[in-house]
């Protein structure tokens, strides 16, 4: 009934309700018996969300977590008659593609599109007739960020392009173990994948070519126009640039191997 795309579905694990989230982050909440509307997550405008991007669900208590397409994570308390959003945290610019709790120890887990794993712990209440502060709901656990494409990326010592792609994260229930779900290439999308790359040489080629003697900074917009489809993927850029910086070079020095052929 309404005019908006759908963009998730997500089942309550104990109750007959189905979550349904549309675009600009309003989510719905339907009787699977009677399909009838029983409640309706939304913030006022103030606050611009995309859509959730994942669910997850206390295993105890009637909190409900949403990782939004915007990089925004909140969290809905379910247990009354008018829900009310009890937290929400900015997490990244990009898009929250999996959320998890994580039953051993007490926190929530975000997975962004990127690739980046970070861990949060939600606020203690300790007086139950009072809600607790939005803001503060949301608090960074004291476990370091991971980010899963330049760990993979450093096995070996080699450089692995393209890497895969993170597509889930999931926690075993009782053990304190994670487990990454990474999109699969097979058959016409492998030859698709090879195509791509040599493109991206051939174009990462050219643009070295033209930029000989450049700075930095020039280089830099260069190589950020071609993002992932030059030889390195976004973050190993980043992170070469950012290594040149830290020594002080004002140009980044780089080497063209003549070849008839680029690989």
């Amino acid at each position: 009934d309404l005019k908006k795309p759908i963009v998730n579905l997500a089942c309550h694990p104990r109750l007959p309700v189905l979550y349904v989230a549309y675009a600009e982050g309003l989510i719905r909440a339907y009787n699977i018996h009677t399909y009838a509307v029983l409640y309706t997550l939304q913030l006022d405008n103030t606050i611009k969300l995309l859509g959730a991007g994942a669910f997850a669900f206390h295993p105890t208590l009637e909190w409900i977590f949403v990782g939004d397409r915007r990089g925004t994570l909140l969290a809905w308390d379910v247990s009354t008659e008018r829900p009310n959003m009890i937290g929400i945290t900015q997490v990244g610019s990009q898009p929250i593609i999996s959320v998890a709790w994580l039953s051993a120890l007490q926190l929530v887990a975000t997975l962004s599109k990127d690739g980046v794993l970070q861990v949060w712990k939600t606020r203690v209440i300790l007086n139950p007739n009072k809600a607790p502060m939005q803001a503060k709901f949301f608090e960074p656990a004291e476990i370091e960020a991971l980010d899963i494409p330049r760990i993979l990326s450093q096995q070996g010592g080699e450089v692995a392009y393209p890497l895969p792609r993170v597509r889930a994260l999931e926690i075993h229930p009782k053990l304190n173990i994670a487990a990454l779900i990474f999109a699969t290439v097979r058959g016409d999308s492998m030859k698709n994948r090879a195509a791509n790359t040599r493109e991206g040489r051939k174009q990462l080629f050219a643009v070295l070519q033209s930029a000989r003697g450049s700075s930095a900074s020039v280089l830099k917009e260069k190589l950020a126009s071609l993002g992932s489809s030059g030889v390195l993927a976004d973050h190993q850029l980043q992170a070469q640039l950012q290594e040149h910086h830290l020594k002080g070079m004002e140009l980044l020095q780089y080497h063209i191997v003549p070849s008839q052929t680029i690989p």
